[in-house]
């Protein structure tokens, strides 16, 4: 199976839910998803990489969360990797 790798987006926000409920079992809403992923005040709207099928199943999220980090005196701005999911379906592949 071929999978197409790109950044998230926010019509991309309502297939999280089944991708949190297959990979976690857990229910997520998508205004929890839309606050939680928001990130435009670094300078862009999401951050994340989803893996897609080729007929549009989210199979995978790789999710990442801006941390403003003190690096010699300087703020800096960095990632912490979070969130990050299979769907069961599609993992060891």
């Amino acid at each position: 199976m071929s999978y197409e790798f790109r950044r998230i987006r926010p019509s991309d926000l309502p297939s999280q839910i089944e991708l949190y409920r297959s990979s976690f079992g857990e229910a997520r809403s998508l205004q929890a998803l839309t606050d939680k992923f928001r990130t435009e005040f670094t300078g862009v709207e999401y951050i994340g990489y989803l893996a897609i099928t080729q007929s549009e199943q989210l199979a995978a999220f790789y999710g990442l969360y801006p941390v403003e980090m003190i690096i010699n005196g300087s703020r800096v701005l960095g990632a912490q990797s979070g969130d990050t999911m299979t769907h069961p379906e599609h993992q060891k592949k």
